[in-house]
C-alpha cells in the first residue's frame, strides 16, 4: 500500500514511537485508568477524518433516549475555545453555546439530541465524572479509541476508509506521512469494528466477508476477534438555517445548485449528493472543521457571484456540520440548505446484544 505522503516518512517514524510509548505506559502500569461509575461507550477509529463517528455518536444517544436514559456526550470540542480549557464544561443539548465555543460537531450533536447531556473537555476522566455528576446515565466517548486514561465498558472502532482492501501496518502510514493515528494491531482490542456498507448491502454479505479475511490474514484477528457490524448513511430531509425542514428532495433536484464544504471527505458527500439526483454546478472545498467568519462568508458569496456571471444559482447546499456554523453568523444566505442524513445499522440485532446490557445496568 502507498504511501500518500512519502516525503513526511521521518515524522511518521517520530509519531509511531511515540503512539507506542504512550500506549506501552499504560500496559505497563506507568499510567493508571480510570473507571466511572457508569457505563462508558467509546467511539473512534485508528485513521484521521471523515470516518462517520459523530452519525454513529447520535445514533446511540437516540437509541439510550428511546429506552428512557440520559447518555452524556463526551467531546474534546475540537475547534471550538473550549477544547483549550482543562476545566469541564456542562450543558443540555437544547442549551448549547455556539460552535465556537465548543466545536462544530458537538454543536450538531446539540441540534439533534436536545435532552442528552453534552461535556466538552480535553481531559477525558474529568470530562466524564462532570458527566456522571450531572446525572447522565452513561457516557458516549467520541474520538476515544486513543483516550486509555477512561476506561470503555464497549469500544466501537470504524474500520480505516477502503476496509475491504489491505490494512496498512507500516510505520510509514502514520501521521503526518500517512492518515495512521494507531496501530491496526489494536482494532482486537475493540468489541465491535464497523464498516460503512455498499448500496443494497444487508447482513452477512460478501463486501463483510471480505473484510473479515482481510482483518485475518492482514491482522491475525479471526472470528473470535471483535464482532464486524455494518452501517449505512441516508438521506433524511432537507433543513434550512433553522435546521428545520425547508423543502423536498424532489424540489430540490430541479434547483441550479453550487456545493460548500469543509469536511474531510468533500468528494464523498458530493458523490451522496449525485445518488440523490442532485448535481452541484460547482463545489467550493474548504478544510475540515472550517470556520464561518464574515471575511470567510464574503469570498463565498464572491464566488457564487463568479458563477452567476453565466449561470443562476437558485440554492446553495452544504453539510449539516457546515450548516450549524454558517447560519449562526450574521449574514445567512436565505439560499442556504443543508443535507440531514440519518446512520442505518445493519443486523440491528448485532448492535442491541451489544448495548442493551449497558443500558440495563445504568439507574435511569
Amino acid at each position: 500500500m502507498k504511501v500518500p505522503r512519502p516525503w513526511l516518512a521521518p515524522f511518521a517514524i517520530g509519531y509511531a514511537c511515540g503512539v507506542f510509548v504512550w500506549e506501552a505506559c499504560y500496559r505497563w502500569g506507568v499510567f493508571s485508568t480510570r473507571r466511572l461509575s457508569i457505563p462508558v461507550i467509546g467511539v473512534g477509529n485508528i485513521t484521521v477524518g471523515g470516518s462517520g463517528k459523530t452519525p454513529l455518536v447520535i445514533r446511540l444517544a437516540q437509541y439510550a433516549l428511546e429506552r428512557g436514559k440520559c447518555p452524556g456526550i463526551l467531546s474534546r470540542g475540537y475547534g471550538g475555545t473550549r477544547s483549550r480549557s482543562s476545566m469541564p464544561v456542562v450543558f443540555r443539548g437544547r442549551e448549547s453555546p455556539g460552535p465556537e465555543e465548543v466545536g462544530d460537531e458537538p454543536a450538531l450533536m446539540a441540534k439533534k439530541l436536545p435532552d442528552a447531556l453534552f461535556g466538552i473537555c480535553p481531559d477525558r476522566v474529568r470530562g466524564g465524572t462532570a458527566l456522571q455528576e450531572a446525572g447522565a446515565d452513561l457516557v458516549i466517548l467520541d474520538d476515544g479509541f486513543q483516550s486509555l486514561e477512561l476506561f470503555q465498558d464497549l469500544k466501537v472502532v470504524f474500520l480505516p476508509e477502503g476496509n475491504s482492501g489491505s490494512f496498512a501496518t507500516s510505520v510509514f502510514h502514520f501521521l503526518p506521512a500517512g492518515n495512521l493515528r494507531d496501530f491496526p494491531s489494536r482494532l482486537a482490542e475493540a468489541e465491535i469494528l464497523v464498516y460503512t456498507a455498499e448500496a443494497g448491502e444487508k447482513g452477512e454479505s460478501p463486501h463483510k466477508r471480505q473484510i473479515r479475511d482481510k482483518l485475518e490474514t492482514s491482522l491475525g484477528i479471526g472470528k473470535n476477534g471483535p464482532e464486524i457490524l455494518g452501517t449505512r448513511l441516508r438521506f433524511a430531509e432537507v433543513v434550512g438555517a433553522d435546521f428545520e425542514p425547508a423543502e423536498s428532495l424532489e424540489d430540490l433536484r430541479r434547483k441550479k445548485v453550487v456545493l460548500v464544504s469543509g469536511i474531510a471527505r468533500p468528494e464523498r458527500f458530493a458523490q451522496f449528493l449525485r445518488e440523490l439526483g442532485i448535481y452541484p454546478v460547482d463545489h467550493l472545498i474548504l478544510k475540515d472543521h472550517a470556520s464561518y467568519s464574515d471575511e470567510r462568508i464574503r469570498k463565498i458569496r464572491q464566488w457564487i457571484k463568479k458563477i452567476e456571471e453565466t449561470r443562476e444559482v437558485d440554492r446553495i447546499l452544504t453539510t449539516e456540520k457546515d450548516l450549524v456554523k454558517w447560519a449562526g453568523s450574521s449574514h445567512p444566505d436565505t439560499r442556504l440548505r443543508g443535507i440531514s442524513v440519518k446512520m442505518d445499522w445493519l443486523e440491528q440485532s448485532g448492535w442491541t446484544t451489544q448495548i442493551d446490557p449497558l443500558l440495563e445496568r445504568t439507574k435511569g
